[in-house]
């Protein structure tokens, strides 16, 4: 495999492993639903509409994740279901990742920008990822690549793109690739 197929592989192989949030190597609903609970809870998200918004996001993430993965009707998704079915993206990899991960990346911008300001400051990002259990020394790495201009904060669409780059860029040299420790 080469190396760029490979840092792909090892992204999405990360970002599986952060929404696996009880590590049984599956992603189930529970996980996901986990996952955006994590993030609200670090916001300190209380507003029942905004929660429940949210979290029908990822609801409906799941929904479609399992409908897209779960290749043996299981309920739950693997590695390699998870691999494939974002490698593939049902025949368009970017046209897919925009329609499943894109309004929930969409979302989780909105929670971290919470004054409205359009950018996303360093601890905000680190709160983000620290929520998913993501070691603070990656993500101060990733913080730093990501805010090319060194102000200490990204732009909400900076943050989108990079996601975007997380799932599926092939190339190191887009910051968004070492968004979960990866170069």
């Amino acid at each position: 495999m080469d190396s760029a197929a490979d840092l792909r592989e090892r992204n999405l192989g990360s970002v599986f492993d952060v929404l696996d949030t009880d590590r049984d190597g599956y992603i189930t609903e529970d996980d996901l639903l986990a996952s955006g609970r994590r993030i609200l809870d670090a916001f300190g998200i209380s507003d029942a509409g905004f929660r429940a918004e949210i979290l029908g996001v990822y609801q409906s993430t799941w929904l479609q994740l399992r409908a897209d993965c779960d290749s043996d009707g299981d309920g739950r998704i693997t590695r390699a279901e998870f691999a494939a079915a974002f490698t593939a993206g049902l025949g368009d990899p970017r046209a897919y990742y925009q329609r499943l991960a894109g309004p929930l990346a969409d979302r989780v911008a909105r929670v971290m920008d919470q004054d409205g300001d359009g950018f996303i400051e360093a601890g905000e990002y680190a709160r983000l990822f620290s929520s998913q259990s993501v070691d603070e020394h990656v993500i101060q790495a990733a913080f730093e690549r990501l805010d090319a201009d060194a102000d200490g904060k990204i732009s909400v669409a900076e943050f989108s793109d990079a996601l975007g780059q997380l799932f599926l860029s092939q190339d190191p040299a887009d910051p968004g690739t070492v968004a979960l420790g990866h170069s």
